[in-house]
């Protein structure tokens, strides 16, 4: 049902294959570029169509069986990838999300990331910060970060933050900032 590797096509490969450019889901190029596919998303389950969020944030709901370029800017360091999301990680410290974590997003949360088909910059308490490096779970990203400002020079929203201990000091201004589904603890936050 998916066509993760790539490959433009449904087979399943033993070994290694060469891409044009990677060997994701989505992928930042040596050139900062973005890219991303993935599977055929045109199946029924309970009557509605496809669950991938918008996770390829190429703007509507249908999969891609090559790499294709979301964004060609030279920014984009990291990229990681959940179930029904996509997070970037540019070269400026700020996060791009495409997709849907699963996280109820409320109207007092505002947050205009979450469920997007296209990339959007998350704000909130990242916003005042610089991402060094992300990862992401199944329904979850976690992101280290220092205060803009302090460390790299340069509002308050649904993610969830605490303190590093390292006697290094930049380091000890780092914090891990998290954000998605807590329904196992995933974000840290109790």
């Amino acid at each position: 049902r998916s066509s993760s590797l790539g490959l433009g096509s449904r087979a399943n490969s033993i070994g290694p294959s060469c891409l044009s450019r990677g060997a994701s889901t989505a992928l930042g190029d040596v050139g900062g570029g973005l890219f991303t596919w993935g599977g055929d998303f045109t199946w029924q389950q309970r009557g509605k169509r496809d669950h991938h969020e918008g996770c390829l944030g190429l703007g509507d709901l249908t999969g891609r069986l090559l790499p294709t370029m979301v964004k060609g800017e030279d920014d984009i360091k990291q990229v990681a990838c959940g179930l029904n999301f996509t997070v970037a990680l540019t070269r400026n410290g700020e996060v791009l999300q495409m997709g849907r974590t699963g996280a109820e997003n409320s109207r007092e949360h505002n947050a205009m990331w979450e469920g997007a088909r296209v990339p959007v910059l998350v704000g909130g308490l990242l916003a005042s910060h610089y991402a060094d490096t992300l990862a992401a779970g199944i329904s979850h990203v976690a992101v280290v970060a220092s205060q803009r400002g302090k460390a790299h020079g340069g509002a308050s929203g649904g993610l969830s933050g605490s303190n590093s201990s390292s006697s290094n000091s930049a380091a000890a201004a780092s914090r891990l900032l998290t954000w998605g589904q807590n329904s196992r603890g995933q974000l840290g936050v109790g």
